[in-house]
């Protein structure tokens, strides 16, 4: 879980055309062939592209929490 909501993030919309990509979180590779493909990107240190804490049930019923790094949450348990 944490592992998922600690993963990078990007977001696109239609107006601006521009996706936006996490700073340091995706490869040049997939940048370059995104502009290669006519994309535009913007990588530029932005504001937070969302937070997540999420909450996974365990198939053994236990839950297993992931707080965002990007916050200052944590995830605890009782």
């Amino acid at each position: 879980m944490h592992e998922a909501v600690n993963a990078p993030r990007f977001h696109h919309q239609w107006m601006p055309d521009v996706i936006t990509f996490e700073p340091k979180g995706f490869s040049i590779e997939l940048l370059t062939q995104l502009q290669e493909k006519g994309y535009k990107t913007n990588q530029e240190d932005s504001r937070i592209i969302g937070k997540v804490d999420a909450i996974l049930r365990l198939p053994n019923g236990k839950l297993e929490g992931g707080a965002d790094y990007r916050g200052d949450d944590k995830a605890v348990g009782f």
